[in-house]
């Protein structure tokens, strides 16, 4: 044994330029464009309008009266239960089923968009920086917690 005191070498982070720091911003925008795009409450207007007993446009402006996800899918969940015919057997169950995976998924999608964001410089694997959400206190643990696995 040596009495000598081994100091780890230093780890070096080197700042990322404009033009890096850019195309991270752009994939994270990217990436959060088609979180935004695959919600599309669109269709489930589609079904709203469909399955209320109001005329189509009067529907849909009443789905649109309030642009609240939340409201927005009870809404329609209160028109499917109001269908007393349905074109075959399994239809309802699966709206129904729809609307449940929006219930689980609307958490997920809301902290995704509406995160501030920031530049992890040297939060890449190979070192380079990374754009990411930018969560605070117990928020942040319980978000890593829950998407550790898409850690690189």
């Amino acid at each position: 044994m040596s009495d000598e005191t081994i100091t780890p070498a230093p780890n070096i982070v080197t700042w990322p330029t404009d033009d890096e720091a850019q195309q991270a911003f752009e994939e994270y925008c990217a990436a959060v464009g088609k979180v935004c795009h695959a919600w599309n409450y669109e269709k489930l207007g589609q079904l709203f309008a469909r399955f209320s007993p109001a005329d189509t446009q009067i529907a849909l402006n009443v789905w649109y009266f309030k642009f609240n996800d939340r409201w927005q899918r009870d809404e329609l969940r209160k028109a499917v239960d109001a269908v007393s015919s349905w074109p075959n057997s399994t239809a309802k169950d699966d709206v129904i089923w729809l609307l449940d995976r929006a219930d689980e998924l609307a958490e997920d999608r809301n902290n995704t968009i509406q995160a501030p964001c920031c530049l992890y410089v040297g939060g890449r694997g190979d070192g380079g920086s990374v754009m990411g959400p930018a969560y605070l206190g117990s928020f942040t643990q319980r978000y890593v917690k829950r998407h550790a696995h898409v850690r690189k």
